[in-house]
């Protein structure tokens, strides 16, 4: 992992109505989207660059200050494990069972495009998931009861 190449942006007051407004812009239906230069030239964005600016200025329009890191194609368990928020060891765990790819060296290298399906597929099955668990709930009527649980005439306080 290396170190941010710029130092921490952090939008000032004035900047804030001008983000705002960026972030309505700046939604997927509006692709293909382009940057216009002070001379009148146009230049088509590719869809990876608009997806990042527009996380860049959604953050930014929250108040949050924002750095621009970049990672290798090859991580070490480590960068890895950063990126999935995850330990060392979970990482290891993970790539000696053979979920995630990775080939050794040295070291463990794990390719940033196998970490990215993976992440992408455990969102997947996170969702699902989810979505199950929702389902289940509500056939089995627990939305109710739950509201008859915490009913605020029922804390003793």
């Amino acid at each position: 992992m290396q170190i941010a190449e710029t130092e921490p942006v952090l939008a000032s007051l004035e900047e804030a109505e001008a983000l705002k407004l960026l972030v309505q812009i700046l939604n997927p239906e509006n692709l293909p989207a382009q940057v216009v230069g002070r001379d009148g030239k146009a230049v088509e964005m590719t869809a990876s660059v608009y997806r990042i600016m527009g996380q860049v200025i959604q953050l930014m329009a929250k108040g949050r200050a924002v750095s621009v890191m970049s990672f290798n194609q090859n991580l070490t368990p480590q960068e890895a494990a950063y990126l999935l928020n995850v330990s060392y060891s979970a990482m290891i765990e993970l790539v000696e069972s053979g979920e995630i790819k990775a080939r050794k060296e040295i070291d463990w290298r794990i390719k940033l495009a196998d970490l990215m399906a993976y992440k992408q597929q455990q969102d997947i099955q996170r969702e699902e998931a989810l979505t199950s668990l929702a389902q289940m709930t509500q056939n089995w009527g627990l939305y109710e009861l739950e509201s008859e649980l915490y009913n605020k005439e029922s804390f003793d306080l």
